[in-house]
């Protein structure tokens, strides 16, 4: 069968997105390719998520090469890479192995063993809610929070919590000890209409990369499905109960702001994460009148720069986590020259907000 080298290489690398790669199990570390009379369908999984791409060229299978096949995705995506530029079209077959021919050249590869106990992704049924987003609006909701949604002893905090109602869509996540919000209009959802769920923010990230500029979100008892084209992906949700995060905002009383150059502030907090190492030693914010001190000493090495701001309201002193606050910093929309922080004292966070985000960084000791 003849095949675009292209179409295969992005159903190939798709597939290695979701093939673990420190599993016990070997065949998920595999990727499955299942040939049928006329399509092939590849499929990685790590049980948490699942990539299924189905390809549909026109051509038609020989009864020879019927059949499953498991390959190791990094080889066979690399293998693609490495191909003559020149080439575009790829014949495929399979008898036990599978053999590529290209020009007047081939390459056999191994397919291995366990291809019948490979797992099958779940079938959208039973669906609760489904809508029709834009693609780029949904990743870039994944990409403002989704560095929060890393390793924690509660599975939920390594989760992003997506909440639709007012017709908007809305990402969460939290680490315990920072908070971010985003949110963007959804024209496809309905002003009545308001569902959540929660996924884990490693599938998530990993998914982002594959979203077509339309994808239709499914949401199941147990799976979230997001399909474009001939792409689908379906991603175990995680139980349990979200913090509200509006809630906990809520306690924090605002007393004074800051209206700050996001590139100037950005600047000095890559000083202090680069001066301070691996140690958790703070960086110091305080201000006097329209001038932000930024501080923080080492064992090795001390920083002092001053800013200018825009501040109302009263002084601000703080100590706080510089990576942390840069973290955040680091996904604002780039076109956003100014930031706007909000504050109370010592013991509350810092809060950067406009009308579609909101980052919450809480206080640390100055002995931590």
């Amino acid at each position: 069968m003849k095949i675009k080298k292209r179409v295969l290489l992005q159903a190939m690398e798709y597939a290695k997105n979701a093939a673990a790669t420190d599993a016990v199990n070997e065949i998920l570390k595999k990727v499955l390719l299942d040939v049928t009379k006329d399509q092939i369908t590849i499929i990685g999984s790590d049980l948490k998520m699942s990539v299924t791409s189905n390809l549909r060229s026109g051509f038609q299978s020989d009864d020879k090469d019927l059949g499953k096949y498991l390959v190791d995705p990094g080889m066979f995506v690399q293998l693609l890479k490495e191909l003559p530029g020149s080439v575009e079209d790829i014949n495929l077959d399979f008898d036990k192995n599978i053999t590529l021919k290209y020009n007047r050249s081939k390459v056999k590869l191994e397919s291995f063993n366990g291809a019948e106990n490979y797992p099958i992704p779940e079938e959208e049924k039973d669906v609760l809610k489904s809508v029709t987003v834009d693609g780029t609006k949904f990743a870039a909701l994944i990409d403002a929070v989704g560095m929060l949604a890393l390793d924690n002893k509660m599975p939920v905090l390594k989760a992003i919590h997506i909440v639709c109602e007012n017709g908007k869509m809305r990402s969460e996540a939290c680490d315990g000890h920072t908070m971010a919000i985003s949110e963007t209009e959804v024209k496809e959802l309905a002003e009545t209409e308001k569902f959540d769920f929660c996924v884990e923010g490693r599938c998530l990230r990993s998914a982002r990369r594959m979203f077509g500029n339309k994808i239709m979100l499914k949401i199941t008892d147990k799976f979230l499905f997001i399909s474009s084209d001939q792409l689908r992906i379906s991603i175990r949700k995680v139980d349990g109960k979200f913090p509200d995060l509006n809630k906990m905002l809520s306690q924090f009383a605002g007393i004074g702001t800051l209206a700050i150059s996001k590139d100037e502030l950005s600047g000095v907090l890559k000083r202090c994460s680069l001066l301070k190492g691996n140690k958790r030693n703070p960086v110091l914010l305080s201000t006097e009148d329209n001038l932000l001190n930024v501080d923080m000493t080492t064992d090795k090495s001390n920083l002092h720069e001053e800013l200018n701001v825009f501040k109302s309201g009263e002084n601000l002193k703080i100590y706080l986590d510089s990576v942390r606050l840069l973290e955040c910093i680091n996904v604002i929309p780039k076109e956003d020259d100014t930031l706007n922080l909000y504050y109370a004292s010592m013991k509350n966070p810092i809060i950067l907000k406009n009308e579609d985000y909101l980052y919450c960084v809480m206080p640390i000791r100055a002995n931590a």
